[in-house]
């Protein structure tokens, strides 16, 4: 199962090791057949918005424009890092997901796939 609509806020993640990554903080909902991200953006501050704009600090790196808008047409879960990571986000597109199994998300990836 790797659609977005039986994700939820607080859920476990593992990478594809079965690593215990975080818990889901947030998601967006994607549009597959978007030609692009525009209209996407939401004009509401908070952490879409931070996540569009980058920071310079150490909880939201800078994503590149590119998988940005990867992540906006696809649609994306923002996991909240365990461990010594725990202040950063790690931004996960839809098509990254493997499957949801009792109640845990199970990514197709490994976390240290991945830079943000």
């Amino acid at each position: 199962m790797k659609t977005l609509k039986h994700v939820r806020e607080g859920m476990r993640v593992v990478d594809d090791t079965g690593t215990a990554v975080g818990s889901v903080h947030d998601l967006k909902m994607g549009d597959a057949q978007a030609a692009s991200s525009e209209g996407q953006v939401m004009e509401q501050s908070g952490n879409l918005e931070e996540f569009l704009e980058g920071s310079d600090g150490p909880v939201m790196p800078r994503v590149p424009p590119e998988e940005r808008d990867r992540l906006l047409r696809l649609g994306y879960v923002e996991v909240r890092r365990n461990g010594v990571l725990r202040h950063t986000s790690l931004f996960v597109a839809s098509d990254e997901i493997d499957r949801i199994e009792d109640d845990v998300l199970h990514l197709s990836i490994g976390a240290t796939d991945r830079s943000h």
